[in-house]
């Protein structure tokens, strides 16, 4: 028997639409098929070995979970709008990954990431 519940894979390889339209895609496929949709990118390294499981148990917080978030929202941000409308609880859940955004560890281009993110977040 398998330790893990039972997990899909939906790739949409070289993709040209924008992320939004992706995502209503998967959307509409679960709504036929009964599934939990994660969306992640394709420079996210997921280094929890029990993933599965802290997304279900996220899901007992929350009915939509983020790996990231901050104290303060913009009014009308698009990603939150479909679940604000929906009145559904949002919470950011603990799962260890690494998000590459395309640069290796240490590259200059990860550390001017890095600092540009600091100099947002102030931390």
């Amino acid at each position: 028997m398998c330790p893990y519940p039972r997990i899909e894979l939906r790739l949409f390889p070289e993709n040209t639409l924008d992320l939004p339209h992706v995502y209503n895609i998967a959307i509409g496929e679960a709504k036929k098929d009964p599934a939990i949709p994660i969306f992640i990118h394709d420079d996210v390294e997921l280094l929890d070995f029990f993933w599965p499981y802290h997304v279900l148990e996220g899901l007992k917080s929350f009915d939509v979970i983020g790996l990231a978030g901050n104290k303060r929202r913009i009014p009308g941000q698009p990603a939150w709008c479909q679940a604000e409308r929906a009145n559904l609880r949002m919470g950011t859940w603990s799962i260890a990954l690494v998000h590459t955004r395309n640069a290796p560890f240490g590259s200059p281009a990860w550390w001017d990431g890095y600092s540009r993110c600091i100099e947002k977040w102030q931390s």
